[in-house]
């Protein structure tokens, strides 16, 4: 990939890769709000139905009209997670000047940094890999980085470098549950745990997690989402695997609605182990565990990967509440997927 065209003023055609809600949501902030770079000239999105339909005033099209497009006159931003488009990367886009999304938000963030807060937050980190991660995951991505094999480790959350043993007794908070594998993982790891909270407010993953554990009473699933407030908030679902809450429910009258509630309302209990990968609504659910931190000191481990701002802000945020925590941050994923931060 290349960064040397001015994504505002370039007389390059800019096409957008997916014209799902992420995308829409990338162009909202970026284009309109931000003017970070101008809107797309047209959107390309497998999905036929979409064809022929409007995109902030453009055309959505079969990414067949891609291949008539010179590489050296045309910027591709793949505006839907790689992971699940990677055929079309590697054989329509290969050869394209293209740019993921998440590149570029990483790469308007830091423009926005000063240096000086980045060296402030890799100081933060206990030990070097660490510093190596949050460099990469950081400044690698927004230069365009889309592999992260060079610091991907497996096994997120328990039995790593980080996390290498649980005693007895063990009490989890598992925000976003999802179906219910890393609570499963946690078993496997500590099979003598006194309690898992799981909260999961996707009504059908509430509903087979319920089912998977049901045999095993220290298993507690919630059908709840984590915040820094109880109340209802609208609940973007289109997508199973990045469902998540969304504050400007005006912009989404269809979705659904889910409760959230802060932890420290929600659990009276000796919580030990709190783990989260809520879809970006972290930073509002570790305001809502402040005080069950700061009297408990549980470990962490929180996902930073789902905002590029997330990266800075979650370690300040953390480190703010128990200046005592020495943090870890690891990459799970070869993608920009499952980085976790772990206090500890």
């Amino acid at each position: 990939m290349h960064h040397d065209d001015d994504l505002l003023t370039t007389d390059k055609a800019i096409v957008f890769y997916g014209a799902g809600k992420y995308a829409r949501e990338f162009a909202r902030k970026h284009c309109l709000e931000r003017r970070h770079l101008r809107l797309p000239d047209y959107v390309c999105d497998r999905d036929e139905k979409k064809w022929g339909s409007e995109f902030f005033g453009v055309p959505v099209e079969s990414p067949e009209r891609l291949d008539a497009e010179s590489p050296d006159e045309a910027i591709v931003v793949v505006t839907t997670c790689p992971f699940f488009v990677l055929g079309d990367v590697h054989n329509r886009l290969y050869y394209h000047n293209f740019y993921t999304a998440a590149a570029l938000e990483m790469r308007f963030l830091l423009a926005e940094r000063t240096p000086g807060e980045l060296d402030e937050i890799r100081d933060l980190f206990a030990d070097e890999k660490s510093r190596r991660v949050f460099n990469t995951m950081t400044k690698g991505q927004a230069a365009g980085q889309i592999w992260f094999r060079d610091v991907y480790e497996p096994n997120p959350y328990f039995a790593n470098d980080v996390v290498d043993s649980l005693p007895d007794g063990e009490v989890l908070v598992d925000a976003g549950a999802y179906l219910g594998g890393h609570v499963a993982a946690f078993e496997r790891a500590n099979p003598r745990f006194r309690a898992v909270y799981a909260f999961e407010p996707h009504r059908p993953h509430f509903a087979a997690l319920s089912r998977r554990f049901a045999h095993d009473e220290r298993v507690k699933p919630l059908a709840q989402g984590l915040y820094d407030r109880n109340t209802r908030l609208a609940f973007v679902d289109d997508n199973a695997l990045g469902a998540h809450v969304v504050e400007h429910s005006a912009a989404n009258a269809t979705a659904t609605t889910v409760d959230v509630v802060r932890l420290d309302d929600a659990i009276d209990d000796e919580v030990s182990y709190i783990k989260m990968d809520i879809e970006g609504a972290e930073m509002n659910a570790l305001a809502g565990c402040r005080a069950t931190i700061e009297r408990r000191r549980p470990k962490l481990a929180i996902c930073t990967y789902h905002r590029p701002e997330d990266y800075l802000d979650i370690p300040r945020l953390v480190k703010s509440i128990r200046p005592d925590y020495r943090l870890y941050l690891r990459q799970h994923s070869s993608f920009n997927l499952d980085t976790v931060l772990y206090a500890i």
